[in-house]
Parts: C-alpha cells; structure tokens; sequence
C-alpha cells in the first residue's frame, strides 16, 4: 500500500496498516541538520520526509506561511509531488479567516 492509499483510507474512516503521519512546517534547516547537506530542492525535502518515514507533504501555496510559496510556484512544487512520489499532497492555502489574522491582533480577532 503506497502513502496516497495509506492517507486516503484514513480520510474514509476505513481500516489501514498503519496511522498515516506527516508534518504541517518542516524548516529547511532542520532538513539540512538531518540530511547533512544543504535544501536546495524538492529532491533534498523528499530525502528527509523519508528518512522520518512520513506519508504527507505539505505544500503551502501562501508566501505568508512559513516556507510558503505563491500560487503558481505551488502548483509547480505540487506537480513535482505528484509526478515524483507517492506520498500524499495536503495543499495549505489561506481561508477566509485566515487573512483577517494579517490585519488585527489575534486576541482581537477571537
């Protein structure tokens, strides 16, 4: 069972092999303490996701998320996932809510 199969099992309430596991924000510094060389590329992010034995990637297609992208280098990155791996592809994008959170202090938006 490859990770899409694993996630989408999860998602349908259905019983699986494993609990799928992955990661909302993993910084290219903790990636380049793990693989031992520097993050250039989405090779080096896929070699630490593996080497932590997660099933989910998370493409933030926001530049204000930490480690986000704009839409359109999103799609890219997204491509990429899709046609050079197995894993699942959460996409982050900004909500509704979200962007009043640019605006005012947390404490004043609740």
């Amino acid at each position: 069972m490859n990770h899409r199969e694993l996630v989408s099992l999860a998602i349908e309430h259905k019983k699986a092999e494993a609990v799928p596991k992955g990661e909302i924000c993993i910084s290219p510094a903790f990636i380049e303490k793990l693989i031992g060389r520097p993050c250039k590329s989405y090779e080096e992010k896929r070699e630490a996701l593996e080497l932590l034995g997660l099933d989910i990637v998370v493409v933030a297609a926001n530049p204000e998320f930490p480690y986000g992208a704009s839409f359109e280098l999103a799609v890219e990155e997204i491509s990429w996932w899709r046609r050079e791996t197995q894993l699942y592809i959460f996409a982050l994008v900004e909500g509704p809510f979200q962007g009043s959170l640019t605006h005012i202090p947390f404490e004043e938006y609740c």
